[in-house]
């Protein structure tokens, strides 16, 4: 009969033991070294002990357990949970460790996943963030301050939040990792830590379709700490970012798309929670009288229902303790980045990368691309509305919108008669809100108007033509006018205006927008 094998985690090493008779050694194998128990010499049970200082240093775990007696050895079967730890890739660590779907039940096997995670994997920045969350929310759940591994996640956590992530997955991580961090400040009642990782999230407040729930969550966090600073304006203005924040993020979702809208939409939803708090704690400083004590009324607010883990640091004294200690203390100021900026920002982004395919014709037109377009057309109209106007980021929308039409039709694309027919719709909403005086550009003004005429034109007369505009060689003309006079100071973009122009057309339509 084979004897069950036991395994059992801790925090600094793991045991395997099992039944044996007087004599028997049990054998292990494990990334690359062999273990030994001593012979059973008393009692019935063999048990080999193995410090995971050699486990974090193998690139594998594979392993081999062995009984050996004077007469035989046999070989034991392979222990899941052996198997289990042995892991390589983000996605492993999904599947078995922590991910939407499941959860490493023994906490020390979990935690042990983590640091061998985060020591061997620091090239893989998705992996080492996913295990740097994971190990500090356990410890964030044992609620112990003096918890061995909170040294390895702050200073993995803090690698982390230093750097600039260049795509969406690396941006949410990093969020993950700051909220995180902003909560492990909580529990140890170091305001600048939470302060530094939460403002970590502020920096991406232009990727709109990026603002998880933890946006808003750092922002009330550290409204909350400007307050016991007696900064009333500074936490005003992060409490209206957190819901400006909100519907920008809502207009720039991607809740229409089939295969991404519902989780979009758990997003939304979570976030228009912890707006809500957000709007409740502006409503309690507005109620506080002239002289009132800011450290009181947030002191006395309820901030549980941002998150349960928060709940639980409030519950436990950890949160107000944390408060207490940020009066006691001179923090930075911190404000949230100008979304105008933000916005011109990413309208460049775009602009950059559709005018290098345009002028370079080595690339086709990315999916992501028109998404984003989308996205910064809702943007720039929900700002115009609002009164915010950033020219130079309007005009590079105008532009990209053009150079992705023109792109689009010479790839044969039926989509190119939507892109270019949105320009004069959105030239109407925005110019129908511009401001003059001291913010009027009416060089960039005339410079989109010129665009969006030119858009007009292509689509209405040369893609999906009108019976008034059936003149090819006019409106050709016309087009290209308009097109060329946006680009007065570039000759070089003046030229393929008018080569892309000149060619459109040709291709035979599945679509007609008029």
């Amino acid at each position: 009969m084979t004897p069950e094998t036991e395994i059992t985690f801790f925090r600094n090493h793991l045991t395997v033991g099992c039944d044996a008779s007087p004599g028997d050694t049990l054998i292990v194998r494990i990334g690359g070294r062999t273990l030994s128990s001593p012979p059973v010499s008393d009692g019935n049970r063999a048990i080999v002990s193995i410090d995971y200082t050699r486990l974090y240093e193998a690139d594998a775990l594979p392993h081999e357990i062995e009984i050996v007696s004077s007469a035989a050895a046999v070989k034991l079967p392979q222990q899941d949970e052996l198997t289990l730890v042995d892991i390589r890739t983000k996605a492993e660590f999904s599947d078995r460790v922590q991910g939407p779907a499941s959860r490493q039940l023994h906490d020390e096997a979990a935690r042990f996943c983590c640091r061998r995670a985060i020591r061997r994997h620091s090239d893989n920045y998705p992996l080492q963030a996913a295990a740097a969350c994971v190990l500090g929310y356990r410890i964030l759940e044992a609620f112990d301050p003096d918890d061995t591994d909170i040294a390895e996640v702050r200073n993995v956590g803090l690698a982390i939040i230093r750097q600039t992530p260049a795509d969406e997955d690396g941006i949410r991580w990093r969020c993950s990792v700051g909220t995180m961090l902003g909560y492990l400040g909580i529990l140890l009642q170091e305001p600048e830590l939470s302060q530094e990782a939460l403002s970590a999230t502020l920096e991406h407040r232009d990727a709109s379709r990026l603002r998880t729930p933890n946006y808003a969550r750092g922002e009330i966090l550290l409204a909350a700490l400007s307050l016991m600073q007696d900064r009333k304006g500074e936490a005003l203005e992060l409490l209206r970012d957190a819901e400006d924040a909100f519907r920008g993020g809502v207009a720039g979702s991607r809740i229409e798309i089939p295969s991404q809208g519902y989780y979009a939409c758990t997003e939304i939803h979570a976030s228009l929670s912890a707006v809500r708090i957000a709007f409740d704690l502006r409503r309690a400083i507005a109620a506080t009288p002239n002289g009132g004590s800011l450290e009181a009324v947030t002191l006395n607010f309820n901030f549980s229902g941002l998150s349960p883990i928060l709940a639980e640091l409030a519950d436990k004294g950890h949160l107000r303790a944390w408060l207490k200690a940020a009066a006691a203390k001179k923090l930075s100021r911190v404000r949230p980045p100008s979304e105008v900026n933000g916005f011109r920002k990413r309208s460049g982004s775009l602009l950059a990368k559709v005018w290098s395919a345009a002028e370079n014709d080595t690339q086709s037109v990315d999916a992501d691309w028109l998404v984003e377009l989308d996205a910064l057309t809702k943007w720039s109209v929900a700002l115009a509305s609002a009164g915010s106007f950033s020219w130079s980021g309007l005009l590079d929308l105008a532009e990209a919108r053009f150079w992705l039409g023109l792109k689009l039709d010479q790839e044969r694309s039926p989509e190119a008669s939507q892109v270019l027919a949105g320009a004069a719709p959105w030239g109407k909403r925005v110019f129908s809100t511009a401001p003059f005086a001291e913010r009027a550009d009416f060089a960039r003004m005339e410079a989109i108007m010129s665009l969006v005429m030119s858009s007009y034109l292509v689509e209405h007369s040369l893609l999906n033509p009108l019976p008034k505009y059936t003149d090819r060689a006019e409106f050709t003309r016309l087009a290209t006018h308009h097109g060329t006079s946006a680009f007065k100071a570039d000759e070089s973009k003046a030229k393929l205006v008018a080569a892309m122009v000149k060619a459109c057309g040709y291709a035979v339509r599945n679509k007609r927008i008029s």
